[in-house]
């Protein structure tokens, strides 16, 4: 079975030019991902500055030891130190259990293309993953959806005592509900053989006492380490500290820097294209942590801190900033730029919705003087286990069907060809047969008494009305005697397209580990390939 990025709704007219016309998107962007001459170009530029290569290579190695990096790891980090080694980023919220699936596959693709880039530049890239560990949307990432042993899309929420909303995920401490959460995700899995491996891991990192974001990271690290997979932990002061440049840029240029993200989203509105980034007028790219993360706002001649109401001059904010540099954090725009700024990056591996905001970026790259990276699309997936499989054989169904077309549309369209033969036809015939006795019956009416053709008139669109109604009637009444169809296809989407989402958007490896154990990831990075830019739908059979 195949998908295209035309198949799926949620594709927009950014996104679906990005990959099948990029000449009609290229002005926004750095490179042609597609063009191994794009990050050629940009590794010349790379070579071109310099890099705080030595000491962000020290760092990498104390956090990534600290998380049981593997050897292949800490020699990619090794590797860092040479002034021709470039790096491939993707990054994400650090959600509770590793967050959604799409979440492993950005990794898996981040990896596979620095090895592929590795190969054709005949120079190391490096994979690493940006721990999203200042953010501060702690309903965003406290969550996990799993299908029950019923089928059933389940939500399982880690509820602590202390609020965390508002507070940088760095700071998150798993507390004793960690383990209702824990016992509630078994609950809610099958009895399977691989059961009792996969979640006695899982909390063996995510356990009352530890950190959420050093938490998710040990996770990643113990799936995709062996791979070599590098991660950064932008929370650490020493990394704030090498970044207090761009911040100190940022504070000082934010009036400039506005007017060219404003101009950028009027380019994009004039191509009908979405602008996927809101940004607030008057407001900073930076946040500050005071207690509690918080935006700036440009107010006259100061700049204030909205959580705290305290009112800065530029001169008192930069003077904070370097003082404790580990207050500041960059916004979703200023992130990529710090990014490029510590790290020579090459390429970055985004979704959709990180492709088409970095569409807004590119000029304000150049106004801050640093090279914008090749921007490359993750890996798309859909897992399809092998009774969902037949059961779309069963019924002659695709997946397209499923996440293309409302469940009851499907529904209505494979009970349509279990009915009795020539249904509609008896009933249409019946109807035309009926309506044209009215007719013949409305000709000697109005020969008796003219005045009844309006009467007449009224019951025969009674009449059409109700033989409607009972076609309809007839047709409900066959779906109910259908349930086991009906409820059959039911839990096809729940697989597939749950609650009208894609599957890599709600699903936690969880589930899928615990029907395939820990064989899967390999699987995964067998079967991801680098240079395949359109849906990938991958069967799971009951032995990988």
């Amino acid at each position: 079975m195949k998908l295209t990025y035309r198949d799926l709704k949620e594709t927009t007219n950014l996104f679906r030019d990005f990959i099948y016309n990029f000449e009609k998107v290229d002005t926004f962007y750095a490179g042609n991902f597609r063009k191994i001459e794009s990050f050629e170009k940009c590794r010349a530029d790379l070579t071109k500055r310099k890099y705080f290569r030595n000491e962000i290579a020290s760092i990498l190695e104390r956090q990534n030891s600290e998380l049981g990096a593997s050897v292949q790891t800490l020699k990619n980090i090794s590797y860092l130190k040479d002034n021709h080694a470039s790096v491939v980023f993707t990054g994400q919220q650090v959600g509770i259990l590793g967050g959604p699936l799409f979440t492993i596959y950005k990794a898996i693709s981040d990896i596979k293309l620095a090895g592929w880039l590795s190969e054709k530049l005949k120079t190391k890239v490096i994979p690493l993953f940006w721990l999203a560990a200042d953010d501060h949307d702690f309903l965003e990432v406290n969550h996990i959806y799993l299908l029950n042993p019923q089928s059933q899309v389940t939500k399982i929420e880690y509820k602590p005592r202390t609020d965390w909303q508002g507070k940088p995920m760095a700071k998150v401490i798993l507390e004793e509900s960690i383990n209702s959460f824990s016992k509630a995700v078994g609950e809610n899995l099958a009895e399977t053989k691989y059961k009792n491996e996969v979640l006695d891991k899982l909390f063996q990192f995510y356990q009352e006492g530890q950190f959420l974001s050093l938490a998710f990271a040990r996770w990643l690290t113990f799936l995709l380490g062996k791979y070599g997979l590098v991660i950064v932990n932008p929370a650490d002061k020493d990394l704030k500290k090498l970044a207090a440049p761009i911040f100190e840029q940022e504070i000082e240029q934010n009036g400039r820097l506005e007017n060219i993200f404003r101009e950028t989203n009027l380019k994009l509105e004039q191509r009908d294209y979405h602008q996927q980034i809101k940004k607030k007028e008057n407001y900073l790219n930076i946040f500050v942590d005071n207690g509690q993360r918080s935006t700036v706002r440009k107010e006259k001649d100061f700049f204030v801190v909205e959580a705290t109401q305290e009112k800065f001059t530029s001169q008192q904010l930069r003077g904070l900033l370097n003082q404790k540099p580990n207050l500041f954090s960059p916004n979703v725009i200023l992130r990529p730029m710090i990014q490029s700024y510590l790290f020579p990056t090459l390429a970055y591996v985004g979704g959709p919705s990180e492709v088409a905001y970095f569409a807004q970026l590119k000029e304000l790259y150049k106004a801050l003087e640093i090279n914008m990276p090749v921007i490359y699309p993750r890996a798309t997936v859909a897992l399809l286990e092998r009774k969902t499989l037949e059961m779309l054989e069963r019924y002659s169904l695709d997946i397209r069907d499923i996440l293309t077309q409302d469940i009851e549309s499907v529904i209505n369209q494979v009970l349509e060809k279990t009915l009795p033969p020539n249904w509609e036809e008896n009933f249409t015939k019946t109807q035309a047969e009926i309506k044209s006795k009215f007719e013949d019956l409305e000709s000697e009416v109005a020969k008796l008494e003219p005045t009844l053709k309006e009467t007449f008139a009224t019951t025969k669109g009674k009449v059409d009305f109700e033989l409607n109604k009972l076609k309809e009637k007839y047709f409900q009444a066959h779906k109910r005697k259908n349930k086991i169809v009906r409820e059959q296809l039911y839990k096809v989407k729940n697989h597939l397209y749950p609650e009208n989402d894609l599957q890599e958007r709600k699903f936690n490896l969880v589930y899928y580990l615990n029907k395939y154990g820990f064989d899967l990831i390999d699987f995964l990075f067998q079967s991801i390939e680098v240079d395949d830019f359109e849906p990938k739908v991958l069967i799971l059979e009951e032995e990988l």
